[in-house]
């Protein structure tokens, strides 16, 4: 293969990754309401991008070096590969820019916008991991290459993901509170059943942040989430429920209109002084608390965390944390 396209092959490819991780950064600042200013390129996140954007780029440096004849790489099919790649990220941007309005309603009980978000965010980087592994395939093998056993390899990447992200997760604990006074403690939306109560998840929530109440950790409590079609909302359930508890009204502050997790931390950081390391405590369970403490270092929330005292089936915890390892990997690499 000639120095020259070897050389063009590089540049191209270089912008390819480039542009797949700028957009991703700036998808993500859009998409969470945040100044790209506020970029920490040493966020986990961040870094998993860079490192995933990295498989082409470095093969195709490595081929400047190697003897490499024409029908070695398919220069078409790589360029086809990371050009649709990029754009899936400006479709993503568009998707983005049209609002949840022009995609409402539900999709398997997730908001539309976020579901087709999700699809076009995982296929651009599907591509990007097939085309490292196809490339890198091809430097260290000398068979010719199967696609079969490059999908598979994909895969194998995507789990070693997937296992950094349920490790991650396991080794998240709740913040040691001995006699420290917080100004706020919030509580993550979570299920609500038939007949408008919490479910029994949700109801630990609660419970474990009327405890601290109670033990004047904090003096008032706000509670979050919106609602699904035919339910009430999540944070009126909750506040129903404290009051049924003993909790006076006056102390409880809702917010109605947030439909995940990373609305949530977002309405915290809009509506209060993030800056004080004291002025919350965010009440979940100790499955979810890896994504909400991530969440807070990507929104620069400083607050403590404290898990419910609910507890769940080993068959249940397993679940739970398996789906905490997708919906962390996510936010991670997408801002979802």
């Amino acid at each position: 293969m000639p120095i020259k396209i070897k050389i063009r092959f590089a540049i191209i490819t270089a912008l390819c990754s480039g542009a797949v991780l700028i957009l991703t950064i700036l998808l993500k600042s859009k998409l969470n309401s945040i100044d790209i200013k506020e970029s920490n390129i040493f966020y986990i996140g961040n870094l998993l991008n860079l490192l995933l954007t990295l498989m082409p780029l470095s093969a195709a440096i490595i081929f400047l070096f190697k003897k490499m004849n024409n029908k070695d790489v398919n220069l078409k099919l790589i360029y086809s590969l990371m050009g649709l790649s990029v754009a899936l990220l400006i479709a993503a941007y568009v998707i983005i820019l049209s609002g949840k309005e022009a995609f409402g309603g539900y999709i398997l009980g997730y908001p539309a916008q976020k579901v087709w978000l999700a699809l076009f965010f995982s296929a651009s980087y599907f591509l990007m991991i097939f085309t490292g592994v196809l490339l890198w395939t091809k430097i260290l093998g000398k068979d010719k290459i199967s696609f079969p056993k490059v999908i598979l390899k994909c895969v194998y990447v995507i789990a070693a993901l997937m296992i950094f992200a349920f490790a991650y997760a396991l080794k998240a604990k709740s913040t040691i509170i001995k006699n420290e006074q917080y100004t706020l403690g919030v509580v993550l939306g979570a299920a609500v059943w038939q007949g408008n109560v919490p479910s029994p998840l949700f109801k630990g929530r609660i419970d474990k942040a009327f405890k601290l109440y109670k033990e004047k950790t904090f003096t008032k409590i706000l509670v979050t989430g919106g609602s699904a079609p035919g339910e009430i909302a999540e944070s009126k359930a909750a506040s129903n429920y404290l009051v049924q508890l003993g909790m006076n009204k006056k102390n409880i502050i809702s917010e109605a209109e947030s439909s995940s997790t990373s609305d949530q931390i977002r309405h915290i950081r809009n509506k209060f002084s993030v800056k004080d390391k004291n002025s919350f405590v965010i009440v979940s369970d100790k499955f979810h608390l890896a994504r909400v403490i991530e969440m807070c270092r990507f929104f620069k929330v400083k607050a403590a965390v404290s898990a419910s005292q609910y507890k769940l089936s080993l068959e249940k915890l397993v679940y739970y944390h398996i789906r905490e390892s997708i919906a962390l990997s996510q936010f991670w690499l997408f801002g979802l």
